[in-house]
């Protein structure tokens, strides 16, 4: 068994979306599933309680604190899961949406993602053109692109 903790979405050349973990420390192998059990058991990992799985019960914050934490200790593939997590969870709220989105611009510019950078800044800007935070990481990424 293999288990990646951290996988992020990726769209091939071809068109075809796979998921990808670039972090090689997110990759476990287990040679059965009883191995993994109690793995998951001494870890305290339970991928059961997943935000996929648990309906309404944890909130968009929540799931973006848990990228914060991620991004603080540099595990910036991590900090884009939970980020997206997050905002599959923040529906109509403006102000969760746009803190999301200007996390996942800084989680993308420190991966040298700066296509993705910019587009999570100017889609934090279409939820608050003021807001400055999304207008530097936009910048900033402009800047590595080379780019007006």
């Amino acid at each position: 068994f293999l288990a990646a903790l951290c996988p992020y979405p990726r769209k091939r050349h071809d068109g075809m979306i796979v998921l990808r973990c670039d972090n090689p420390e997110c990759i476990i192998r287990y040679h059965s599933q009883a191995d993994w059990e109690n793995a998951q058991a001494k870890k305290g990992i339970v991928f059961k309680s997943m935000p996929d799985d648990i309906g309404n019960s944890i909130s968009s914050d929540e799931l973006r604190k848990k990228g914060n934490k991620m991004f603080g200790v540099k595990d910036y593939f991590c900090s884009i899961y939970w980020y997206m997590k997050a905002l599959d969870y923040a529906d109509n709220d403006l102000q969760a949406a746009k803190k999301i989105l200007c996390n996942l611009s800084a989680a993308c510019f420190e991966l040298d993602r700066f296509e993705e950078a910019e587009k999570y800044a100017s889609c934090a800007l279409l939820k608050d053109k003021d807001c400055v935070k999304a207008r530097y990481r936009q910048g900033k990424a402009l800047l590595w692109l080379q780019r007006p």
